[in-house]
């Protein structure tokens, strides 16, 4: 409520708190439980209905008991606008979480909160099954609605037979929840209906039981381009975890996986993030079966070489396929790319498929001689345990001394790759002359930075002729035979 409230005021002369202005008053009421903070009308004529202002209302049954649903709606009946700032709800009497009531309550309070929600159940059992409205205005909801691990509280998702909007939310918190997704899964619900959510935390949440007491495995797809910040913690079921996310920036993935391998299930993890920033796979990640997507966002130094070791990327023993895609600019070539590249292999010892794209690195990193150089990068490759690799593919390839370095430690004489049965290497750019006889990207090569590159178009074409012969000449690879598409691809494929 804006502006003081010219109000006399009774009782002793050193009342100091009931001198404050309207906002501080209303600000000291929003911490209070709200059985005091109501209370706090009998002081004097200044207090009254003060707290029907407070931008914050919290509603525990801790002293009420079973008197708690009729208090509440009191509570809302006389707040002092149709819209609630904030609402906090704590729940610690069993009576009050099986009526289904409490729940209809709930929602309909939830729907007049326009900035932030937080339930949560501190009772031994779960809070009965609590369905989220078609529309909610609050911009954060922090739902605990079980005070167990092992006993998930029930929520239900809106369907998608009509429109739902939850437009403000930003952040989204759910915990100790199992998720009835009969109608509509998560990851389907947050994608369509949560546009801005930047920040989504799960922890303990299930997709529900099946007979026998069996996990019921669920996937969580995720298409939301404002997010930036995602939790996973002790989520057991995933059968498949893809987030794809322009702004993601951190992404933690703690304690997953553990059930759904007890019973000889692997997990597929799909990330596209092109400014993730922090990765950690903490407990669980040798569940891990394919591991694809993944983009890094990695600043190099513009005055000197900066490290990309990727200590934060634990060992996952079970990927089978990997792909990486290497992105530079010309601000930042001095970011050492073999560190990384190199990072991921020596984590995933048992990869059967391996995908290097190059295509994306910007034409004037590719001219500097450092940028796909490492401390240590050829001296390290025999700690390359892939012994069970049986297919590289690499795209982008423009033949530098660089990139041959790579292809030296992926599959170089001397190399120990007994499994390995095709490699495929397409070769980048793809062109044609143009008008004035400079070299032209076709479509699907990028860059202008291309088309101001210092060679002439046959200069170019005499340069992709010369990988193939190159190539053949410095891995002769024996027990197979390479075959060239001009100016196109070269594959080797083993015949013994």
């Amino acid at each position: 409520m804006a502006g003081n409230r010219k109000v006399a005021v009774g009782g002793r002369g050193d009342d100091r708190l009931s001198d404050l202005p309207d906002g501080i008053l209303e600000h000291v009421l929003s911490v209070l439980p709200a059985a005091d903070a109501v209370r706090s009308s009998v002081l004097s004529r200044r207090w009254l209905r003060a707290w029907a202002h407070a931008p914050a209302l919290n509603l525990s049954d801790e002293r009420l008991q079973d008197r708690f649903l009729g208090f509440a709606r009191e509570v809302l009946a006389r707040y002092g606008a149709p819209d609630v700032p904030a609402l906090n709800v704590t729940l610690g009497c069993e009576s009050n979480l099986g009526p289904a009531a409490a729940t209809a309550w709930l929602r309909d309070a939830m729907e007049r909160v326009v900035s932030s929600v937080s339930v949560s159940v501190m009772a031994p059992g779960p809070l009965c099954p609590l369905t989220l409205p078609r529309g909610l205005r609050a911009k954060s909801i922090t739902l605990v609605p079980s005070g167990i691990s092992f006993q998930h509280g029930p929520l239900v998702l809106p369907g998608p037979d009509a429109p739902t909007s939850f437009g403000a939310l930003t952040e989204l918190s759910l915990s100790r929840v199992r998720l009835q997704e009969r109608v509509r899964p998560l990851g389907e619900f947050l994608s369509s209906c949560c546009p801005r959510l930047r920040k989504l935390l799960l922890s303990k949440v299930s997709g529900g039981l099946v007979a026998g007491g069996g996990l019921r495995l669920w996937p969580l797809v995720l298409h939301l381009d404002m997010l930036e910040e995602l939790v996973v913690d002790r989520v057991e079921s995933f059968n498949k975890l893809q987030v794809v996310s322009a702004n993601l920036r951190v992404l933690g993935v703690h304690s997953c996986f553990g059930s759904v391998s007890q019973w000889g299930i692997y997990t597929v993890v799909e990330i596209s993030a092109p400014r993730l920033e922090h990765l950690s796979f903490l407990n669980g990640s040798h569940c891990i079966r394919c591991l694809s997507g993944l983009l890094f966002y990695l600043p190099g130094n513009e005055f000197g070489s900066t490290s990309a070791e990727l200590d934060h990327v634990p060992q996952l023993p079970n990927i089978r396929v990997l792909s990486l895609r290497l992105v530079a600019i010309l601000r930042f070539i001095n970011c050492p790319i073999a560190p990384i590249i190199f990072s991921f292999l020596k984590r995933c010892p048992n990869l059967t498929r391996l995908h290097i794209d190059l295509s994306m690195l910007h034409q004037f990193s590719r001219l500097d001689p450092e940028y796909l150089t490492g401390s240590g990068w050829k001296a390290c490759r025999d700690q390359l345990e892939l012994g069970s690799l049986r297919e590289i593919r690499i795209s982008g390839f423009t033949g530098t001394d660089c990139e041959m370095e790579l292809a030296d430690v992926l599959f170089g004489v001397g190399v120990a790759r007994p499994a390995l049965e095709r490699i495929s290497i397409a070769l980048f750019p793809q062109v044609r002359q143009g008008m004035n006889g400079s070299p032209v990207c076709c479509v699907g090569a990028t860059s202008p930075a291309f088309k101001r590159m210092p060679m002439s178009f046959p200069q170019l074409l005499r340069h992709m002729d010369s990988i193939g012969t190159k190539m053949k000449a410095q891995f002769p690879l024996v027990g197979g035979y390479w075959e060239t598409v001009p100016r196109k691809e070269l594959t080797w494929t083993r015949t013994c």
